[in-house]
């Protein structure tokens, strides 16, 4: 009976087994701006249930690998396709977003009309002198071309309208790998969610 009464202590003392982590991928503009700065700790601390980023690979491969069976939700920077809803996902608007550019802090330069935003992406224009700004070399940082990734759709569709690259433009895979960079190059410029300038040190 002693035996008894100790092993139900025992088990009456045991934690009870933790719930398992929901899993995030896809964008990583949302991991960055929303779920790491607060919402995490928020989530977990309504529900019980931590809230695990597997990836952050971009919104193309999260909605992927949530197909395959590999997360539990994924962030999206886009409207889901047809084709993406006829396979199942269901999509749910959680926020508005919008672009913004990002230039070294020295840049003179605080407007491009979105023409020679085009042209300063695609290498027409080479040379920030050329928009009014000092005699230095354009360096577009962006997201790589086949990554899937909203930002690069979006740039590559609103921006470039079709058009290819800048022959010389930096291909970084995450975001805020491309602020860093463009923080360090006098001519850098890149093109990220406005959410991003809270991440960024003044």
């Amino acid at each position: 009976m002693r035996d008894l009464a100790i092993l139900l202590a025992a088990m009456l003392l045991a934690p009870s087994s933790a719930p398992p982590p929901v899993r995030y991928g896809g964008s990583s503009t949302i991991a960055e701006t929303v779920l790491k700065r607060g919402v995490m700790e928020a989530f977990t601390a309504r529900t019980g249930v931590p809230l695990q980023i597997t990836d952050e690979a971009g919104t193309g491969r999260g909605l992927e690998a949530l197909l395959e069976g590999k997360l539990d939700v994924a962030g999206a920077g886009r409207p889901l396709t047809a084709a993406e809803k006829r396979s199942g996902l269901v999509g749910a608007l959680v926020a508005l977003d919008a672009i913004t550019v990002y230039v070294h802090r020295s840049n003179p330069v605080k407007d491009l009309t979105r023409e020679q935003l085009r042209d300063v992406l695609s290498g027409r224009v080479s040379n920030w002198k050329a928009v009014g700004g000092r005699d230095v070399p354009i360096v577009p940082m962006v997201e790589p071309p086949g990554s899937r990734r909203a930002t690069f759709a979006l740039l590559h569709e609103l921006v470039l309208e079709g058009a290819p690259l800048a022959p010389g433009a930096r291909a970084i895979e995450l975001i805020r790998d491309q602020l860093l960079e463009v923080s360090r190059t006098e001519g850098g410029i890149s093109l990220a969610s406005v959410g991003y300038l809270a991440t960024v040190e003044p």
